[in-house]
């Protein structure tokens, strides 16, 4: 999702959603919201679960709720994970009818569209910088285990060991990252 607390008057799209399927295969799902105008990171995820429709709609609701604002445009990724995000998404905007620059009457393809990844260019580029960065060296090393036969995600143990030892660790090197780049805006 792309949220943007750039220039009120201006009009580019506010929030992009995406996930990034890298370490999908051994249980680890991460999804983030970037603000398209200064680029900011606003919500990342990293769980077993991220890409679901229920927890990207509990993402964007969270999102909303600790930046106390909703934005004047919407654009996600077209995938199974955002169907739920464009109904709720115009309820919340026909309710901000107290708010300036914001119409009750506005209609859901006024303000919620669906981009291809290829479109979302802001939070395509941030996951490439993450996965060369970060996430590429956990990549290498989960294949290595798997490719060895010292995993298996068909055996549950193995899955669960494999989570309860890299999800805590994924977490925590995530979030440092993500907290440094948003320390360095592109655009204030």
């Amino acid at each position: 999702m792309i949220f943007n607390a750039g220039e009120e008057h201006r009009p580019a799209l506010d929030r992009i959603g995406s996930g990034i399927l890298m370490l999908e295969k051994f249980g680890f799902e991460i999804y983030a919201s970037i603000d398209g105008y200064s680029r900011f990171i606003v919500r990342i995820y990293i769980e077993v679960s991220a890409r679901t429709a229920i927890s990207v709609l509990r993402q964007y609701l969270d999102a909303a709720q600790s930046n106390g604002s909703i934005p004047r445009v919407l654009r996600v990724d077209l995938g199974t994970e955002t169907v739920q995000l464009g109904d709720t998404y115009l309820l919340l905007r026909r309710s901000a009818n107290n708010l300036p620059g914001y119409r009750t009457t506005v209609q859901l393809g006024d303000c919620f569209f669906y981009g291809r990844s290829v479109e979302n260019q802001p939070i395509e580029a941030w996951w490439g910088q993450l996965a060369t960065s970060s996430l590429f060296l956990y990549y290498e090393y989960l294949h290595k285990l798997q490719k060895e036969g010292h995993f298996s995600r068909d055996y549950i143990p193995e899955q669960v060991s494999l989570l309860a030892i890299y999800m805590p660790i994924l977490r925590s090197r995530i979030h440092s990252y993500v907290n440094t780049y948003n320390i360095y805006p592109i655009r204030a």
